[in-house]
């Protein structure tokens, strides 16, 4: 029982371990998630800002555009009336001003071409930032879906932890109803199949019937029934033992506290039989020696007067679902 306790105590400080471990990086998981949303949103609103860019780019180019098709309309307009006035005739100097004004809508068409040629290196220079950008949200868009899935599986993995801390606190609260703990002042024994072993204890003259250990106030120690014919009825007693453990060099001996040793009404707490043993009476003093330290084992339980009959306990309600409960109460 003591290699058990100890054995569960090192599986929950390791499952401790083990938690935080998992919670650690879980929180690791989901800062690299927000990063990565973050990086996101910067991104998008560096992809807003460039089109916004692009579009204004465009339309000044656009502008550029019209303005050449407008000075084109012009050159030719003027190359037509250069050759009118020459089949009409016209003197030298209107035909000098006409290619003044034909020179002049070339220099302006000149000047909106470079300019277009500029526009162009930009927008490819803006197309290129876009591509460099665009694969860096693909990157960003895939950082976040490895996050995501990182984070299915935390969730997998929290959900799992969470039933695994269920699972202990459901055994705990079993193993401290079943055995007791360290800190506690009360334990208690439930003994099943009562009437199996009245009826052994009739052929055989005695009949005792052990818990498993507990620790109650840092000793390690059981319970006991004891179930004996007297006068065609079977009486019920009830001890107190105590064994060796692993807290015992911290501990005062020999064991001298009061406690209460009691027989538990299923329905009714005011009916629960208790005998009590002082250690200033002579109720444990007659058990010289039961409450000593042992190196090995247990000692023999001190024992209570008979409690009840099997009569009583049967036709009062101590005795349901073919069981009893009996309990000890150290007192401060």
């Amino acid at each position: 029982m003591h290699d058990e306790l100890h054995d569960q105590a090192e599986r929950f400080t390791e499952f401790d371990k083990t938690t935080r471990d998992r919670l650690d990086k879980i929180e690791t998981s989901l800062q690299q998630s927000r990063q990565s949303a973050e990086s996101l949103k910067r991104i998008e609103a560096s992809i807003d800002k460039n089109s916004i860019e692009v579009n204004e780019k465009l339309n000044t180019i656009l502008d550029d555009v019209l303005l050449v098709t407008k000075s084109a309309a012009v050159t030719v307009k003027a190359l037509s009336t250069i050759e009118t006035q020459i089949s009409r005739g016209v003197e030298r100097a209107e035909v000098h001003d006409l290619i003044q004004r034909f020179n002049e809508s070339a220099e302006v068409s000149r000047a909106i071409r470079a300019s277009i040629g500029e526009q162009q290196v930009h927008l490819a220079e803006i197309k290129e930032d876009i591509e460099r950008k665009l694969d860096g949200v693909e990157t960003s868009i895939n950082s976040v879906r490895k996050s995501l899935t990182r984070a299915d599986a935390n969730e997998e993995n929290i959900l799992d932890t969470l039933s695994e801390i269920r699972d202990v606190k459901s055994y705990l609260r079993t193993l401290d109803k079943s055995i007791g703990n360290s800190n506690s002042s009360k334990a208690f024994f439930h003994v099943q199949n009562i009437t199996r072993h009245m009826d052994k204890a009739n052929v055989s003259g005695s009949e005792i019937i052990y818990s498993d250990f507990f620790v109650i106030k840092g000793y390690t120690a059981g319970l006991s029934v004891y179930l004996q014919p007297h006068e065609s009825t079977i009486w019920i007693r009830i001890a107190l033992f105590l064994c060796a453990g692993p807290h015992d060099a911290f501990l005062e001996w020999p064991f001298r506290m009061d406690y209460d040793l009691s027989l538990v009404h299923p329905r009714d707490p005011i009916k629960d039989v208790t005998y009590t043993l002082r250690s200033s009476k002579q109720n444990i003093s007659r058990c010289k020696g039961h409450f000593d330290r042992t190196a090995l084992g247990c000692k023999n339980g001190c024992a209570t007067d008979p409690l009840i009959s099997r009569d009583s306990a049967e036709k009062d309600g101590y005795i349901y679902n073919d069981a009893i409960t009996v309990g000890v109460t150290l007192r401060a």
